[in-house]
């Protein structure tokens, strides 16, 4: 009985994995990085006038971190994350700006 269960246990944490793995890195992210866009124009408080100097963006089963340099406003990191591991929306988070010069 034990070792049934454990065989269904393992066989279903690997199927969520695999899930996770086509849901968050394989399929396109194009809807996602529309939305960590639009966070980060909202965000940084540049609207449709953010000029972006660089790009760079990472995948992982877990979330999306996309990394921005806005002309103007500084270094911007935007991590995007689904409501739960294998579905729902993604939310955006967006940190960063000019760094305060010391006086």
């Amino acid at each position: 009985m034990k070792r049934r269960f454990f065989s269904y246990f393992t066989a279903s944490l690997l199927f969520a994995c695999l899930c996770a793995i086509y849901m968050n890195v394989i399929v396109d992210d194009g809807p996602v990085r529309a939305r960590a866009l639009e966070t980060l124009r909202t965000t940084a408080d540049c609207g449709e006038k953010c000029k972006l100097d660089a790009f760079h963006g990472e995948r992982n089963i877990v979330q999306e971190r996309m990394e921005y340099d806005v002309a103007g406003k500084g270094h911007w990191v935007v991590i995007c994350r689904r409501q739960f591991l294998i579905a729902g929306d993604h939310w955006c988070r967006a940190t960063g700006g000019l760094v305060p010069e010391k006086p």
